[in-house]
């Protein structure tokens, strides 16, 4: 079946219901790609009473739906503005094993670019809670777990 709402086929098919328009045959064929292998069962699905109440019901989700999808890309662009100043930065992290934008953008948004707050690459990784702890009490080794840090 289709579930997911934020797809093409089913969106169609969802404001199709709203406007009153199209029979389960019909609501099925606008089905696309890997979803028109589901047409039968689709057919199935679709084929119920739908009252006015369920298509304003439908209709406020798609909104908010539309609405969530529009903040997103306002929190997009200004993330990517925000990520145009500290070009170098970023692509000194590139170089980084296994980082990619969102790892980037999350590591700049919660040290900076300035380094100088940190006395040295040490200082910035027992910030980060990457440094195994050393608790060692007459000369014995008590605690090797790595400490809580700034999540």
């Amino acid at each position: 079946m289709a579930s997911d709402v934020t797809g093409v086929s089913v969106r169609q098919m969802l404001e199709a219901i709203v406007r009153e328009e199209g029979t389960p045959l019909t609501l099925a064929e606008l089905a696309q790609g890997r979803v028109r292998a589901k047409i039968p069962t689709l057919r199935l699905a679709l084929d119920g009473r739908v009252q006015a109440y369920h298509r304003f019901l439908i209709h406020e989700i798609l909104e908010h739906i539309a609405s969530l999808e529009r903040a997103i890309q306002r929190a997009q662009g200004a993330s990517a503005e925000q990520m145009a100043a500290h070009t170098e930065a970023a692509n000194l992290l590139m170089t980084l094993p296994a980082a990619g934008p969102t790892s980037i953008a999350a590591i700049l948004s919660e040290i900076g670019a300035d380094m100088t707050r940190f006395a040295s690459a040490d200082h910035l990784a027992s910030w980060a809670g990457l440094c195994p702890g050393n608790k060692v009490s007459g000369g014995k080794r008590l605690s090797g777990k790595t400490p809580r840090a700034n999540k």
